[in-house]
């Protein structure tokens, strides 16, 4: 049965002019063209292309002092091609932008006929040179083989990997600020709904956090940044399985038994094109079993405690003097309290010397949850894209 039930639909156009979605926290890619004796080049003609899709995506002329700047480009890999007059072209490839990344690369051309080419590999940016932001990310790859088990694979755990960041759990704390200061987007749109978001990171091809010098539309020192997949001129699909056995797992260290535990998870993908160059499909579906229940644990007051004996000084309110060895007779104890505490608070079932975890429980309902999301791209112009997003679970 479905545990949780949403469904969203969200249409956007995005336009070649930066200024129409000046909050998205996309790529910015910058540099200047200049010659072997490092002199600038005016006029030259800069294109930036994205291989998987086959689609030009931003093309430019140097101006007076060389530069050129790409802005609001999504997350992915890119080709540059940079040409002029006299000079051979400069190509770029493999040019990896982040989310939320400002990265330089500068040309250099070569006198030649035009019809040759200096080829590079550019690759990932390995040190960021044009801003003070301290920023980390996971992509789909490290997710897919990250060695985490968890009840729900949501990107709050992965999170935990980068640098800055403290904890597992919803929210996480990114150096040391927490959820009110703290920001999330979905490839670019704000979503800072209250309550736990469920964002089942195998849906994701990316996910960024900046956690210091965030942009310039962020409110808050922290901003979170996911990136949904979408479909490329080849096909590919991924279908995967995973089981968690308690056959498999070691009794805990304060246990004293071993509660049986199977967990069930698949995960469908397939992406491609519709129509070459202009249209693409993603569509993703998440299941997962858990047919026998789950433990958990809960802290509950201590033995000692539940018998009035304590490690601090008891003072007894009728006298103002301390209890002996601070422990409350069994005849000075109310029984309404102690009705209370025998009903309400079960004693303690692992013996752990703390008041934390010290008591497991069975939870023996199965759980039941699946996730669907499905996006749809379609270019019509170089200059209008029109994006389809659509997610269950």
């Amino acid at each position: 049965m479905f545990k949780r039930l949403c469904l969203f639909f969200s249409v956007g156009l995005l336009l070649c002019s930066s200024s129409f979605f000046a909050q998205t926290p996309n790529a910015t890619l910058l540099g200047i063209v200049s010659d072997s004796t490092g002199g600038v080049i005016n006029g030259a003609e800069v294109t930036l292309q994205e291989p998987k899709t086959g689609q030009t995506v931003r093309s430019a002329k140097s101006n007076e002092s060389g530069s050129f700047q790409f802005d609001e480009l999504k997350p992915g890999t890119y080709e540059l091609r940079c040409v002029a007059p006299n000079y051979k072209m400069f190509v770029a490839r493999d040019v990896v932008l982040d989310s939320g990344q400002v990265r330089r690369l500068d040309p250099q051309l070569v006198l030649g006929a035009t019809v040759e080419e200096v080829t590079v590999n550019a690759g990932a940016a390995v040190i960021n040179t044009e801003s003070a932001t301290i920023s980390d990310l996971f992509t789909a790859k490290e997710h897919d083989q990250s060695p985490q088990v968890t009840i729900y694979p949501s990107t709050w755990y992965q999170l935990t990997t980068l640098a800055g960041i403290q904890g597992g759990t919803y929210p996480p704390v990114a150096d040391g600020e927490q959820a009110s200061q703290q920001t999330q987007t979905f490839d670019g749109i704000p979503n800072d709904l209250q309550g736990i978001q469920s964002n089942n990171a195998n849906f994701y091809e990316q996910v960024s956090a900046t956690l210091f010098n965030a942009p310039a539309e962020s409110p808050v020192p922290f901003e979170l940044n996911q990136v949904t997949k979408r479909g490329s001129n080849s096909f590919h699909g991924k279908a995967t399985y995973r089981i968690f056995d308690s056959l498999f797992d070691a009794t805990g260290y304060f246990n004293t038994t071993k509660s049986p535990y199977l967990q069930h998870e698949w995960d469908l993908e397939a992406a491609g094109p519709i129509w070459k160059n202009r249209t693409f499909f993603y569509g993703g579906w998440f299941g997962q079993r858990i047919p026998l229940g789950t433990l958990y644990e809960a802290s509950v007051p201590s033995n000692d405690w539940r018998n009035g004996l304590f490690s601090t000084t008891i003072i007894d309110p009728e006298t103002g003097l301390p209890f002996a060895n601070n422990q409350i007779p069994a005849n000075r104890i109310s029984s309404v309290a102690l009705a209370v505490q025998n009903d309400y608070f079960p004693a303690s079932n692992i013996a752990n010397g703390t008041t934390v975890n010290n008591y497991e429980y069975h939870f023996p309902f199965n759980s039941d949850l699946y996730a669907v999301t499905g996006r749809l791209y379609v270019s019509t112009t170089p200059c209008l894209k029109t994006i389809l997003c659509s997610c269950a679970g």
